[in-house]
């Protein structure tokens, strides 16, 4: 099952927009130590195809559990949508941190740290 978010949603504990029903097909791929990315194609006049768009997200079944894959390029022709969408843990792939001195910090605190210290 898939289902699609708003690009802001932060609460991924109900079913967003709503559930993609029309899947043509729908392939996760993780690579060890290199990129974890879901494919799918989608009809274009599919139930809720208007949402599949660059920056929404897709909660999708994976072997263990739901994972979340934000939409990162769409290819659209007369009857399908193509996406690739990459795990949302690739959001923090352009944020970097200016200063990486916490101090007397253990654990959460250290964690919430460099959170509120990431650029973007």
């Amino acid at each position: 099952m898939l289902t699609i978010y708003n690009e802001f949603t932060t609460d991924f504990n109900n079913n967003g927009i709503g559930i993609l029903r029309d899947v043509i097909s729908a392939k996760i791929t993780e690579e060890l130590n290199g990129g974890y990315e879901l494919e799918m194609e989608y009809p274009a006049k599919g139930y809720l195809a208007e949402e599949i768009k660059e920056g929404n997200i897709i909660r999708a079944k994976s072997v263990e559990s739901y994972q979340l894959f934000r939409i990162k390029h769409v290819k659209k022709n007369l009857n399908r949508k193509s996406v690739v969408a990459m795990h949302i843990f690739y959001d923090w792939n352009d944020d970097f941190i200016e200063d990486t001195y916490p101090q007397k910090l253990a654990g959460q605190a250290a964690l919430q740290w460099l959170v509120d210290h990431t650029v973007n």
